[in-house]
């Protein structure tokens, strides 16, 4: 079968949105499939393998991002044919089959209304592609109501209405040997062999979850000898925040190994609720990884912590963060009996979660666009 896959940039960190687009595209190309990825943009040619590339333009900042051109762009390759099936991962065009991660275009747009007036104003020097943004997946959307394409999501583990769920998979690579690697994380980061890290991955502080889940920190863990590994994009202020709980923190920023960071980890603890296109790899890999997880309800992956491998304890518990959540929640983290079931459950649910499983349920969807076209 012949396969277009649409992404608008691909970037190089790991747990970036853009990422599913070259694993699918590998994927399927590693299955027999002739495949040819188009976007706008990519950070490193070479490691699309075998894989077709056509790119509009060479890699550029976001500040040059260009969501109507590429648009249009990518609707003429789905419309010009010399493909048997069209796999859109990006919201601002749809294809045979629509699958879009990442952030919806409206949500840049509502952060920069919500936004302060300095905060505002920096957003629009910065992004002044949000309007142009907003309007390519507003015109998507309106074609897809035409055109009626079969609507997919990455990372649910029970579909919506109308959607084929793809599933969640992991991203930590089978090979890594994760006890070596926890001692030498530890080792770099200054973390004792037997203190109890609870790991976090948190984004912008404007998404809803930390407000409730960073008042809960220092009751619950202060004392404990617990510590915080947490990687983020969030501003210093959020970072201040954290430190003031009286729980030792350790902020590792953004990074481009995650299993080095689920290594030196005992519990993952997810907070922050998701859009409709976050694609659950932070639970999945610290499933993946054998570790406990506590989930917000609503968190992108959550369906996982609710659907346990069969005759195998929970993963983790699902935390409504509402009703002093947390509070009750984060003291399981401290109690080894807990984290020894939810980690039992963890090592027998994480083999299912592989990018194989992932195209087992995709390559049917392919074909019946495939049969769609004819």
């Amino acid at each position: 079968m012949r396969v277009l896959v649409l992404i608008e940039r691909v970037r190089r960190m790991p747990w970036h949105h853009s990422r599913w687009a070259v694993q699918i595209a590998r994927g399927l190309a590693g299955r027999g499939h002739s495949v040819t990825l188009a976007c706008d943009g990519i950070s490193d040619p070479e490691e699309t393998g075998r894989v077709r590339l056509v790119v509009r333009r060479p890699p550029s900042s976001l500040l040059k991002r260009q969501p109507l051109r590429f648009a249009a762009w990518a609707r003429g390759l789905v419309n010009g044919g010399g493909h048997d099936a069209s796999l859109s991962l990006t919201p601002l065009a749809d294809a045979d089959v629509w699958a879009p991660v990442g952030p919806p275009e409206h949500d840049e747009a509502a952060r920069l209304v919500r936004a302060n007036v300095v905060s505002a104003a920096l957003n629009g020097l910065t992004r002044p592609w949000i309007p142009a943004g907003v309007i390519a997946a507003s015109d998507a959307q309106r074609r897809a109501r035409v055109t009626q394409p079969i609507v997919a999501r990455i990372g649910r583990v029970r579909p919506a209405p109308g959607e084929t769920a793809l599933g969640c998979a992991a991203t930590l690579d089978p090979t890594e040997h994760l006890d070596a690697l926890r001692r030498r994380a530890r080792a770099i980061l200054g973390i004792a062999g037997e203190v109890l890290v609870i790991a976090m991955a948190i984004t912008h502080h404007e998404r809803p979850g930390l407000g409730e889940l960073i008042p809960a920190l220092g009751p619950a863990l202060r004392g404990s000898g617990a510590e915080l590994l947490v990687v983020t994009t969030g501003p210093r202020t959020m970072h201040e925040r954290l430190r003031r709980t009286g729980v030792r923190v350790h902020v590792l920023g953004t990074t481009t190994r995650p299993a080095i960071f689920l290594a030196a980890s005992d519990v993952v603890v997810v907070p922050q609720t998701a859009g409709p296109g976050a694609t659950g790899r932070l639970v999945a890999d610290a499933v993946r990884a054998g570790r406990p997880v506590l989930c917000a309800r609503g968190a992108s992956g959550d369906g996982l912590i609710d659907s346990p491998a069969p005759d195998s304890p929970a993963p983790g518990r699902i935390v409504v963060p509402i009703a002093r959540g947390w509070l009750g929640a984060l003291p399981l983290a401290l109690d080894p009996a807990w984290r020894r079931e939810a980690a039992l459950g963890a090592r027998r649910l994480g083999p299912t979660l592989t990018l194989d499983r992932m195209l087992d349920r995709l390559e049917p969807v392919l074909e019946e666009a495939a049969l769609r076209r004819e």
